[in-house]
């Protein structure tokens, strides 16, 4: 949240946090349970924005797949990278096929971690016949989740995006219903209240999720879904900004803020 106030700032509008109704609810309207109130514009003038937070879902085939993938591939890969002492962005495709085809998937993906690591050289298909199969090297390693015991970390595991070639397909199968759930319920509840709505679609996450932090449809996929579901709800959201992997945030959705 900290960051949508410093974005709005960055573009020369003066922003304030006014409060957080779900955390502190007795300065609020009853019902108001968004997850914070920023006040937008100059003093004398500021509008009253109720902002909310939804991470953006991974389907539920990835989080499976990338359950599986861990547990073949990160203790190994963890292994081949200490030795080398360097760190190792390993991106995959999700395996299909019985458990003995994944297997023999998941073995040249770590064939192909330990050329990397030999030759000192990423590595990728340059058939292009499997684009998802890409082994990225990095000096040193990679500062893990401070809420995590294990720190700084060797390897990061993360799907190929989409885990189909339908990515819009995937995103009405997860968007959705999490979308459709904000747009009936707290922001709509804000709406009616008098409150501007925005709602801070979140790509970023953290390592805890079940795909990682690198689940990364586009911006222009994520505003396809939420223009299509926001219909449905005429008049209930104004805008909606996404938090990318990068720290940057762009507006996918209504008239700027």
């Amino acid at each position: 949240m900290r960051n949508l106030a410093n974005w709005l700032r960055s573009q020369g509008k003066q922003c304030t946090v006014a409060g957080w109704p779900d955390r502190d609810p007795g300065p609020w309207p009853a019902g108001l349970t968004v997850e914070t109130v920023l006040a937008v514009g100059p003093d004398g003038a500021q509008t009253q924005w109720a902002v909310d937070v939804m991470t953006i879902p991974v389907p539920a085939s990835t989080a499976a797949g990338m359950a599986e993938a861990r547990q073949q591939l990160h203790v190994p890969a963890a292994q081949l990278a200490e030795s080398a002492h360097r760190a190792v962005t390993i991106s995959i495709r999700i395996p299909a096929g019985d458990s003995a085809a994944r297997k023999t998937y998941y073995q040249e993906v770590l064939t192909r971690v330990e050329e990397a690591l030999r030759t000192g050289s990423d590595y990728y298909d340059a058939s292009g016949k499997d684009p998802a199969t890409q082994v990225l090297l990095s000096d040193g390693e990679f500062l893990g989740d401070p809420s995590e015991s294990h720190g700084a970390v060797r390897v990061h595991l993360v799907p190929f995006t989409g885990g189909s070639a339908d990515l819009l397909a995937e995103l009405q199968s997860t968007l959705v219903a999490p979308l459709d759930k904000k747009l009936g319920n707290q922001l709509k509840r804000a709406k009616d209240h008098g409150y501007h709505t925005l709602l801070l679609l979140d790509q970023v996450g953290n390592q805890s999720m079940p795909a990682g932090v690198t689940w990364l449809p586009s911006a222009s996929a994520v505003g396809t879904i939420a223009a299509q579901r926001v219909a449905a709800y005429p008049g209930v959201l104004d805008a909606a900004v996404l938090a990318q992997p990068d720290d940057s945030l762009v507006q996918v959705f209504g008239d700027s803020i």
